[in-house]
């Protein structure tokens, strides 16, 4: 991908937190997010509560989404948004789901795929979680997800995991 083909590509992140105060962690790195100079903030979502993954014993998880634009790689992006968890204070090699001072997920760049081993792009797990369906459909909700050789529409899934008991809860839009 050149750079110039990605000056103009929306780009999701995923944003998660259940340690040291998860709510200003999450607005926090919005806001670093915000002010990095490769990126062009578009739009934020809402903050959601939501339990941790397999009711593990830990406390609740605050999340949003963001949607940027940047001339970055995807390589590129990531690190910075690893550079930035580091920053934050997370341990790189804990327990898969373990809780996290903060977690950012690229989710999707436009339709474009990448498998691997460090970058999978759309997220494998997304389509799964309600903490980042329910968000990014705050965002995006027209938006079409790629999939391999199919397209699948946010919005019949967004709704369906609203109704879920096990959705997450809307909190509030924080100013960033």
């Amino acid at each position: 991908m050149g750079t110039s083909e990605l000056k103009n590509m929306n780009i999701y992140i995923a944003l998660g937190s259940n340690l040291k105060n998860p709510e200003k962690q999450i607005i926090k790195a919005l806001q670093d997010i915000a002010k990095i100079k490769d990126f062009a903030m578009i739009d934020y979502s809402s903050l959601y509560q939501s339990r941790p993954l397999d009711n593990m014993a830990q406390p609740d998880y605050i999340n949003s989404v963001c949607q940027i634009k940047t001339n970055l790689e995807p390589f590129a992006l990531l690190a910075v948004l690893q550079q930035m968890e580091q920053t934050a204070g997370r341990e790189q090699n804990k327990k898969k789901w373990s809780s996290r001072i903060l977690d950012l997920d690229i989710l999707l760049i436009d339709n474009k795929q990448i498998n691997d081993k460090n970058l999978i792009v759309p997220h494998n797990q997304m389509l799964q979680r309600n903490f980042v369906i329910i968000p990014l459909y705050e965002i995006a909700p027209n938006l079409t997800i790629k999939l391999c050789k199919k397209q699948l529409l946010l919005k019949p899934l967004a709704l369906k995991l609203m109704k879920s008991p096990n959705r997450c809860k809307r909190l509030y839009r924080p100013t960033i």
